[in-house]
């Protein structure tokens, strides 16, 4: 096992009276090598703290865990693996490559082999044609990108990344995804934070939501596609306004632009009754398109199969309090 974290538990005091806030109540956690695992939550739901704890930046109040097979805070696990933090600081001065050379040095890394490194990671992040400019004239996205270049320096058996697509355009997210699919299907372990649903679809083998200090959910994403469709769209044209209200009983949700009408029905009886009705107004049915659940309805809160999702055994706790 890569990461096993057990009953976590990390509070934070703050504020003149010294309030103390609950982050992470009796979290759990455990990943397996070569997985790549999204972490999911809201803004202050724990993820950063969940992180950090992980790699010893911060020490919990209680629970035990273990990295790479070494205690929490063990410094030989840590030359294995490459961080990028969310709010990744730098030296302004030093140009891309320089930075990179830098941060190689401090990893124990050396000689022609790490200017090599260094000089293909620029090329593959797309800043080779800017491995000389000073960091300072670089662009929020181009610096996101750098961090992710030094994170991967050493080739590290394990990446854990703190909303790694913050700050990215379309392009970087893209780039990003398939970084993370090569260090998976190399057989290596990816795991990062992030709002960004549809990129947790793509390239993980699981997630987690993180909600109240621990883990709601794990699903495997495998899952996702195996799921029956949950409902499915009907779209339809030629339709009467008197016809159309005629087989609005049947649907779940209808909108109407311009001609076309689109219903969304279960699956089974109400969709054969729908399309033979369409059919019988002398409509036309344009496609009939099953949808299954995605992850975003599973994070907001959507029914999912239990063959789908694993649920901690200890029930979920009460909202986060504060202290005195």
């Amino acid at each position: 096992m890569v990461i096993g974290l057990d009953g976590i538990h990390k509070s934070y005091v703050s504020g003149f009276w010294m309030h103390r806030r609950r982050v992470l109540r009796g979290l759990d956690l455990h990943i397996e090598a070569g997985e790549a695992y999204g972490l999911l939550g809201d803004n202050g739901a724990g993820k950063s703290t969940t992180l950090r704890i992980l790699l010893g930046l911060a020490s919990p109040d209680g629970g035990t865990g273990t990295l790479l097979g070494a205690p929490l805070g063990d410094a030989r696990s840590r030359r294995r693996l490459g961080y990028l933090p969310e709010t990744p600081s730098f030296h302004d001065q030093l140009t891309a490559l320089e930075f990179l050379t830098y941060m190689g040095r401090l990893s124990g890394l050396q000689g022609s082999d790490l200017r090599v490194s260094a000089l293909a990671l620029l090329d593959r992040l797309e800043l080779g044609q800017a491995r000389d400019l000073r960091l300072r004239k670089m662009s929020k996205g181009m610096l996101q990108r750098l961090g992710l270049a030094q994170a991967l320096l050493g080739e590290p058996e394990l990446l854990v990344l703190d909303e790694p697509m913050s700050g990215l355009d379309p392009q970087g997210r893209k780039l990003v995804r398939d970084l993370i699919l090569e260090q998976r299907h190399a057989g290596r372990t990816v795991v990062f934070s992030t709002h960004i649903l549809s990129d947790v679809e793509i390239v993980c083998t699981r997630a987690g939501i993180l909600r109240q200090g621990t883990i709601e959910r794990t699903l495997r994403i495998d899952d996702l596609g195996r799921l029956g469709a949950a409902s499915v769209e009907v779209q339809a044209a030629g339709l009467t306004p008197q016809a159309a209200a005629s087989l609005k009983s049947l649907a779940r949700h209808v909108v109407q632009t311009g001609p076309t009408w689109l219903f969304t029905v279960a699956p089974g009886t109400p969709l054969r009754e729908l399309v033979q009705g369409i059919l019988a107004a002398g409509a036309d049915v344009q496609s009939v398109v099953p949808r299954r659940a995605s992850l975003e309805e599973v994070f907001l809160g959507s029914p999912v199969p239990a063959a789908s999702v694993t649920v901690p055994q200890q029930p979920v706790p009460a909202p986060i309090e504060v202290e005195a």
